[in-house]
């Protein structure tokens, strides 16, 4: 038997119409006890609760003994409010349910749960909730309708590019670019590497570090070594693997000697060996996955402490 509040008359009747047994005023706080006359005077077995403040403990209040409360509701629960202790005395049970810490403490549990709950999905035996669609241009008036509870379930945001188009001007952020330190771009001698060597650059760096397999060896290094040494930028070419850990260490350690500490990295090191998925072996692979892959992992350890 399910009885259930809400605050609106319109939300009453809709709880009607989908077949609850009772439905009460949520923001009368009576509610509590039209259920004990609903009940005879035992109260519900669970109340499954969303409200906050003080129907809290009015929920509490409308258990039987041995009843439970399962709390959804976060407002509470964030704002660190009390809870009086006495009902708990009638052996009752608080839970809380945060799916979104569940889903991270636990996530095998969090799992499992969503896996037993598709078979209800799939024979529609639970109904995707109400909801109210509205496009992300007018997100304003999504708020308005739910500041003022005027919405029946949920109310969704779409960020189809069919709809209308979202009225955001980006705001352009200069970088701030430490002069006295350097800038390390690995595969930042050739392509990619060596754009966003001249980029940074033209926005102020003055010390630059370009790492490369084959250093200024690299098809096109000198032109680019002399076109940033006309800028009044002192670029060093390294041909060192990224891989390489204690390579890179020694990089950063003559970099600190020099007085000019690496004060930002790119990475930008690349092998390509493009093939059908069929034709390609795993040696291959790791070849084309180690600079980037393991190269990260180097220059992660290598800088994590530094600012």
């Amino acid at each position: 038997r399910v009885i259930a509040t809400a605050g609106t008359p319109l939300r009453r009747d809709l709880l009607r119409a989908w077949g609850a047994d009772h439905v009460l005023d949520s923001r009368s706080l009576h509610f509590a006890e039209q259920i004990k006359d609903l009940t005879g005077g035992h109260g519900v077995d669970v109340v499954l609760n969303s409200l906050a403040g003080e129907a809290i403990a009015r929920g509490l209040e409308a258990l039987r003994h041995g009843g439970r409360f399962i709390e959804l509701g976060k407002r509470d629960i964030f704002e660190n409010k009390p809870l009086l202790l006495y009902p708990f005395g009638d052996n009752i049970s608080f839970f809380g349910v945060d799916v979104g810490t569940l889903q991270a403490k636990d996530p095998q549990r969090a799992a499992a749960a969503g896996a037993d709950i598709v078979p209800f999905i799939q024979n529609s035996r639970v109904p995707p909730l109400p909801h109210t669609v509205y496009p992300a241009a007018r997100v304003a008036d999504a708020f308005t309708m739910m500041r003022h509870s005027r919405h029946i379930g949920k109310i969704v945001i779409s960020l189809d590019p069919r709809e209308e188009p979202v009225p955001v001007q980006p705001r352009h952020v200069a970088p701030r670019l430490d002069p006295g330190g350097t800038y390390l771009v690995t595969g930042g001698l050739s392509g990619f590497g060596a754009t966003t060597a001249r980029w940074l650059a033209d926005r102020g760096a003055r010390h630059l570090a370009l790492v490369g397999r084959r250093g200024a060896a690299t098809p096109g290094a000198s032109g680019l070594l002399e076109e940033l040494a006309a800028q009044g930028v002192h670029a060093r070419a390294y041909a060192t693997d990224v891989a390489d850990l204690d390579a890179m260490r020694q990089i950063l350690r003559e970099l600190d000697d020099d007085g000019h500490p690496v004060r930002g990295v790119v990475h930008s090191a690349m092998h390509l060996d493009d093939d059908p998925l069929v034709d390609l072996t795993d040696d291959r692979i790791r070849a084309v996955l180690r600079p980037k892959v393991a190269g990260a992992l180097v220059l992660d350890e290598l800088t994590q402490d530094r600012p």
